[in-house]
């Protein structure tokens, strides 16, 4: 006789099931918090996810989750950047390599669809050595296809990656970059280049004691600034070049207008900060922007862009991270940007 499983049992299993995909995906939990729109809800939220998630990782219960995706993104890796026999730069110049600056396409994503120049390496002085530390935006698919992308264009090269979801410069009291920069640059010898992808988590208040800053008030400007430039001092002090890169369009409007407003902040920061350029030389410095790279309109937000007559997703589906075929398209003209 068949037994059949009553609502109660039903409901018992769901929660066990539902408690379970919780526990194992407090990391995806805090990138969804950090899409929310700025607002108390918003703060409250993070606070709630930023505990949860100290405590499971305590317990290691985030490991799962980690290996899962690193064992996913190694696979699709393979597939979108497929080995290609890249020419090696000449050791033996202290200052520029004897090679092309481009190379017809070998590396190429998917299979073969993009047919435009790729560059093989940006400049460098010996084996190049790169920081590149960032939000979920560097971590989601831009760690694993630049990093690839490096390691094939500098034989030798030595890559500190530092990445971190929900995190940003809006709340040092859940991550405090200026501390975990000047922690991981202690006692190390000079970068070649660091690449920055902050941005994407700040568009919310900043409280500054018991006060609580409006974005995009005067207050909320000046502070980020002073923050934006204490990064700075830290990086360009060890780099000979320092990269900030933009945060591409977003697909919701409101949110879009905040990000643009970011990116502009500190473009026109670097612009008017001479005393950097003063202390750490004219190229300490250069703010990177990428609308232009992953849209099909300059400016606007795209799912998918054409490429050799070809449709490519570049975009996740919350509208704000990139797929690995997008974060493709970004690896292939941020390089073009390093080897100028």
């Amino acid at each position: 006789m068949a037994k059949y499983i009553n609502s109660k049992e039903t409901l018992q299993v769901f929660l066990i099931a539902a408690t379970s995909v919780f526990l194992l995906n407090s990391e995806g939990l805090k990138e969804w918090v950090s899409a929310l729109p700025a607002g108390r809800t918003q703060w409250v939220a993070s606070t709630v996810s930023d505990k949860l998630f100290a405590g499971l990782d305590f317990l290691k219960l985030t490991v799962p989750r980690r290996e899962i995706r690193h064992a996913f993104l190694s696979f699709r890796k393979k597939e979108i950047l497929p080995d290609s026999n890249l020419p090696s730069p000449d050791l033996s110049s202290p200052f520029a390599f004897s090679i092309p600056r481009t190379e017809p396409a070998q590396w190429r994503l998917l299979a073969g669809t993009f047919s435009s120049e790729i560059p093989v390496s940006p400049p460098a002085r010996r084996f190049a050595h790169f920081l590149l530390f960032g939000d979920s935006m560097l971590k989601t698919a831009i760690a694993p296809v630049i990093k690839d992308a490096l390691e094939k264009a500098f034989p030798g090269v030595m890559i500190e990656l530092i990445a971190r979801s929900a995190t940003g410069l809006a709340r040092p009291d859940v991550f405090n970059w200026e501390s975990k920069v000047r922690e991981e640059l202690e006692g190390k010898s000079q970068v070649d280049n660091t690449l920055v992808f902050l941005g994407t988590n700040d568009a919310q208040n900043i409280q500054d004691g018991n006060v609580v800053h409006e974005f995009g008030s005067p207050e909320w400007n000046d502070i980020y600034r002073k923050r934006v430039v204490s990064i700075l001092e830290l990086v360009c002090s060890r780099s000979q070049r320092v990269y900030w890169v933009g945060a591409p369009p977003m697909r919701d409007l409101k949110f879009n207008r905040k990000i643009q407003n970011l990116n502009d902040l500190v473009k026109n920061l670097l612009k008017q900060k001479a005393e950097l350029k003063n202390r750490f030389g004219e190229n300490c410095v250069r703010f990177v922007s990428t609308s232009q790279w992953i849209s099909q309109e300059l400016g606007a937000y795209s799912s998918y862009i054409q490429r050799g007559g070809t449709s490519i997703k570049v975009r996740e589906n919350d509208g704000i991270h990139l797929t690995l075929e997008g974060a493709g398209v970004l690896t292939q003209s941020l390089m073009r940007v390093i080897q100028e």
